[in-house]
């Protein structure tokens, strides 16, 4: 089925809020397939889909997490140009308003950080894997 449950949590936004999430659902077991982050000055919204949402729900509320289920699809759309087009369009036609959408189950994350080359350096440094566009293609 692709209606899955998604697991939204709120987060003061402070440095290593991101960590000690992805850390508690580490120390659970609990495999992380697609996330987004939305933030504000103050606050932030993690929203995950992972491989046991009731595992992961308890590990972040056992963390002191504010933690919100709710049902999304899961659509496949073929990794073409075009490809979510279709979508897209049976959408629009329905009148159906899309309020987030994020990519899930890539072993590749877009980061936005202030200083972009500063920050690639740092990762390279530790031996973090870069990658582009043309990477992706492959």
């Amino acid at each position: 089925m692709s209606n899955v449950i998604q697991i939204s949590v709120f987060m003061d936004n402070k440095h290593g809020r991101l960590s000690t999430i992805a850390g508690a659902l580490a120390d659970a077991n609990v495999n992380i397939f697609g996330f987004c982050v939305a933030d504000s000055a103050d606050f932030g919204i993690i929203r995950l889909v992972v491989d046991d949402y009731e595992l992961a729900a308890d590990a972040l509320k056992k963390a002191q997490m504010s933690v919100n289920l709710t049902p999304v699809l899961l659509v496949k759309v073929d990794d073409v140009p075009g490809g979510a087009k279709k979508v897209f369009d049976l959408f629009s036609k329905h009148k159906i308003d899309i309020e987030y959408s994020y990519g899930v189950r890539s072993a590749v994350i877009a980061f936005g950080v202030e200083d972009v080359n500063g920050v690639e350096q740092l990762l390279k440094g530790e031996d973090i894997t870069l990658t582009d566009l043309t990477n992706l293609t492959k």
